[in-house]
């Protein structure tokens, strides 16, 4: 099992044309974009409001699309002989804890 990011360019550039169009089509499904671009109402502060939109992002993704956002996060993974990717949580660290990764997610929702 490799994780598709440290793969070798012949796997990973054609790895994220597809992801990125998969990913993006997963991203309009689900309005979860649109999600942190919510103002405050007044009285609520900036940063309150912030986690408000977090919260619900996490809420769509989490609990409203969980096949689909694992799905997704499964992509993530090159896998052989049988095996099976690790749960969307160690995905998800991988993600955070690679600049280069975040990078291209930052652009990708840019494009959404």
């Amino acid at each position: 099992m490799k994780f598709a990011f440290d793969c070798e360019n012949e796997v990973l550039l054609p790895f994220l044309y597809d992801f990125a169009q998969e990913a993006g089509d997963f991203l309009k499904k689900t309005g979860v974009l649109e999600i942190r671009k919510r103002q405050p109402p007044e009285g609520v502060t900036a940063a309150e409001q912030g986690k408000e939109n977090i919260k619900e992002m996490l809420k769509v993704l989490c609990k409203d699309h969980p096949k689909e956002f694992g799905a997704l996060a499964d992509r993530l993974w090159v896998l052989e002989n049988g095996e099976k990717a690790p749960n969307a949580l160690a995905t998800m660290a991988k993600i955070i804890t690679s600049q280069d990764v975040m990078n291209f997610f930052t652009s990708l929702m840019q494009l959404v």
